[in-house]
Formats: structure tokens, sequence, C-alpha cells
């Protein structure tokens, strides 16, 4: 009868442990506004760190938007991306880091922008202050556009929460109003 009793699980102490410790943990858990909770182990807080953009698996190109296009660089990401030069040695990947070229935002420079930035400097002739603005003004502008898309910023996201509760007049915030 016991046995009966501890299937349907109406059973003793033990039964409800039993089938608690059957359970698979989940970490999947939506928390508040729709962070995962990130539990405890450490793929948890990898798997948060990749969807907020915080681990890179693409590489990040600097040049101008035709440079950047795939037929440009087609070829170039099996060099410098992630996962690729299997077979290669660590010797080999090491010379290829130093040999790569990066921008001032620590972009890899694409071999056209490269080229140009060559080409700057061999005849002494610098970009226009112009164009320096633009191109400082474009990365604070793609820079700031990645802080909103990963939330770096959360206490300007609890501002309009609290602003939000202000204004109606309640201690909680309606998320979804179906």
């Amino acid at each position: 009868e016991e046995e009966e009793e501890e299937e349907r699980g109406k059973g003793s102490y033990r039964s409800s442990a039993a089938s608690a410790a059957a359970r698979p943990i989940e970490l999947e858990d939506q928390g508040f506004l729709g962070e995962k909770v990130v539990g405890r182990g450490l793929a948890g807080a990898l798997s948060l760190l990749r969807e907020k953009g915080a681990l890179k698996e693409r590489v990040e190109w600097a040049g101008r938007s035709n440079d950047r296009k795939k037929g440009a660089l087609q070829g170039l990401d099996e060099v410098y991306g992630v996962g690729g030069r299997e077979g290669e040695g660590r010797f080999a990947r090491s010379v290829e880091n130093a040999l790569t070229q990066r921008d001032q935002y620590g972009r890899i420079l694409t071999p056209k922008e490269r080229f140009r930035q060559l080409c700057y400097q061999f005849h002494g002739i610098k970009p226009s202050k112009n164009k320096v603005d633009k191109r400082a003004r474009q990365n604070a502008e793609e820079v700031a556009s990645k802080k909103v898309a990963t939330s770096e910023d959360p206490s300007a996201e609890l501002d309009r929460l609290r602003n939000e509760q202000r204004r109606a007049g309640r201690a909680f915030v309606v998320l979804d109003k179906k």
C-alpha cells in the first residue's frame, strides 16, 4: 500500500523529497522584465553574457559600409572569425593576431580601410577634420545603440519604472496589457 501512495504522490516526506530531486531545476525561468535567471553555474552566466552581446561571436569590422559587405570580406571571416582556424596551431594564430590591424576603437580594419590608412601615412595626407569628426560621431552612436540594446545602464531602466509607478500611483507596473 505504501508503494501505491508514493506513486500517487500522497506518500510520506521521503516520497515528496524524492520526486523533487527527480525533477530537473529549471534555469530558463524569466526573471524581472524578461531577464533570464542566471542560477549558480558558470554556463548560465556565460549564456546571459552571450545574449547581451558582451561575448562577441563575430568580428566587428571597421571601414565604409561597402567595405563591410559579405562580398568584400569573403574568405576573411575564416581567418579572423571565431571558430575558424581549427586545424592551425597556436603559433600561427598568435602570428595572425600580431599582424591584424585595428582602428582606435578596437575593430579590425578591412583590407580597403587598411590600404587607406597606409596611403594616409605614405603621402602624409590626413583625412579632413569633418571626416574625423563624422567617424567619431558614428562610433559614439554605435556604442550608444549597443548600450541601449544590451541594457548596460540598468539605472535608467529603474528610473523609467519608478517614474511609471509615480505616474500611475501604484506600487506595481503592468508589463503586459492583455
